[in-house]
C-alpha cells in the first residue's frame, strides 16, 4: 500500500490539521492509502479545506468511464423559489410570453408560459451554478493561502489570520450545504421516479 498523495506531491509540504495552541503544531494525519495498481487510474489527489470540521479534505478521483446519459427529467431545486432575483426574472418573463401572445388560446398560452418558465430557470440556474462554483474556487484558494500564512508565520500572533480562515471556511460550509441539499433533492426525484423502497 502506498500513500497515494505524498506519491503524487513528493516534495510539497502540506498539512490536514493544525492545532489552536501555540506554538501551533501541523500534522498531515488524513491521507489514502492504496495499491500501487491503481497509481495508473488516479486522475487527482488533493488537499483541500474541509467540511463542518476541523480536518481538511483529502480529494482521491479516479479515471471513470461515464455512460452515456439520456436527457432525463426537468427537476427544480425550490430552495430557488425563495430566491428574490430569480422571482423578479420569472414574472417578468410571464408578462413578456402573455404580452407576446395576446391572440393565444389559454391551453396554447400556458403550455407557452411553461416552457419559457422551464428556460428561464435554467439559464438562472446555470448562472447561479457558475457564480457558486467561482465563489467555492476562490474560497479555496484564499483558504490555501492563508493557511500557507499561518503554517510560515515565525510570530506567536497569528489571531488575525485564524480569523480569516474560520470566516472563509464558514462561506465554504454554507455553499457545501447548499451543494448537500441539491443532492438530496435528486435523491428525493430518483426515489420518486423509480418507486425506490428503503430497505
Amino acid at each position: 500500500m502506498i500513500d497515494i498523495w505524498r506519491t503524487v506531491y513528493p516534495n510539497e509540504s502540506k498539512f490536514t490539521w493544525h492545532s489552536n495552541t501555540k506554538p501551533t503544531i501541523f500534522c498531515r494525519l488524513d491521507y489514502f492509502l492504496i495499491s500501487e495498481s491503481l497509481c495508473n487510474i488516479i486522475d487527482t489527489c488533493n488537499i483541500k479545506p474541509g467540511f463542518m470540521t476541523d480536518h481538511s479534505l483529502v480529494e482521491l478521483k479516479l479515471h471513470n468511464i461515464q455512460p452515456e446519459r439520456g436527457p432525463g427529467y426537468f427537476k427544480i431545486n425550490n430552495s430557488i423559489l425563495l430566491d428574490t432575483q430569480y422571482q423578479t426574472q420569472i414574472k417578468q418573463e410571464i408578462l413578456n410570453t402573455v404580452q407576446n401572445n395576446k391572440d393565444a388560446n389559454p391551453n396554447t398560452l400556458w403550455e407557452v408560459i411553461k416552457g419559457n418558465i422551464r428556460n428561464t430557470t435554467i439559464r438562472y440556474t446555470s448562472f447561479k451554478q457558475k457564480e457558486t462554483h467561482k465563489l467555492e474556487t476562490d474560497t479555496i484558494k484564499t483558504i490555501e493561502t492563508l493557511e500557507k500564512q499561518l503554517h510560515q508565520t515565525n510570530t506567536n500572533d497569528t489571531t488575525d489570520i485564524e480569523n480569516e480562515i474560520t470566516l472563509k471556511k464558514q462561506i465554504l460550509d454554507g455553499i457545501y450545504h447548499t451543494h448537500l441539499n441539491g443532492i438530496i433533492l435528486r435523491a428525493r426525484a430518483q426515489h420518486v421516479e423509480h418507486n425506490e423502497k428503503n430497505t
